[in-house]
């Protein structure tokens, strides 16, 4: 888990030291929607600049997350599910900060990720009419990233050896670390390959190839609230 948040705190550091150089910060990054406590579901927008800035926040649901066929969806506020995130739009006056406040509608069976986008305009854009000189600052989007889990979580993965896949068959993500195919019991048979990607449910990445017969695969991974574990199946 140390690790897990390593790579988080390292991602995010870099992605504020970007946001801090376009005149605008945003954080944190990412969240987890809190059903307990509203007040955690949130994320602040800071001002770096001299000038007023212009800003609108929407919503999308990311589809088949951490796969070569990932996309968007977006989001409606009139749908009714998934979530919003308010305001929609902002003036951010200089050196300001602004809290934008998410909102579940919904409590979904399977985890699903979104991104909430906070995106510079004009201000005729906006359609604020306070000030048309002001600049709008900054050049770039930003996309936080918004975990909204289930009600209660299941950790679960299975071999597909048919398929030559491990497959999500639970209701939140995990992170794997790693996959051993093993021609023996023992560790000295084990061929170990550095995974580092995250498994979201009902999805699946395929298995390493070795050029022999295997007859264990050793998965470890984790999740956002759990420690390193492994998993062993036998054939």
């Amino acid at each position: 888990m140390k690790r897990y948040i390593k790579i988080l705190g390292l991602f995010v550091f870099l992605l504020c030291s970007s946001f801090a150089s376009a005149n605008v910060m945003v954080y944190p990054m990412t969240l987890k929607i809190n059903y307990e406590n509203a007040n955690k579901n949130q994320f602040k927008i800071f001002s770096k600049s001299d000038k007023t800035q212009y800003l609108k926040v929407y919503v999308a649901q990311v589809v088949n997350p951490a796969t070569p066929q990932e996309h968007e969806t977006p989001i409606s506020i009139m749908s009714g599910t998934g979530i919003i995130a308010s305001p929609q739009k902002i003036i951010l006056p200089p050196g300001g900060e602004h809290t934008v406040r998410v909102r579940s509608l919904s409590t979904p069976n399977k985890e699903i990720l979104y991104r909430v986008y906070v995106e510079p305009v004009t201000a005729e854009d906006s359609e604020y009419k306070e000030n048309n000189a002001a600049s709008v600052g900054i050049n770039l989007t930003w996309g936080v990233l918004v975990y909204s889990p289930p009600a209660s979580p299941i950790i679960n993965l299975s071999v597909n050896i048919k398929n030559g896949t491990l497959e999500n068959t639970g209701n939140i993500h995990t992170w794997v670390k790693d996959i051993s195919l093993c021609s023996g019991s023992t560790p000295d048979t084990c061929r170990k390959t550095k995974v580092e990607k995250s498994l979201y449910p009902d999805l699946s990445m395929p298995l390493p190839s070795v050029n022999f017969e295997a007859k264990s695969i050793v998965v470890r991974y984790q999740t956002q609230e759990s420690d390193m574990k492994s998993q062993r199946w036998s054939f």
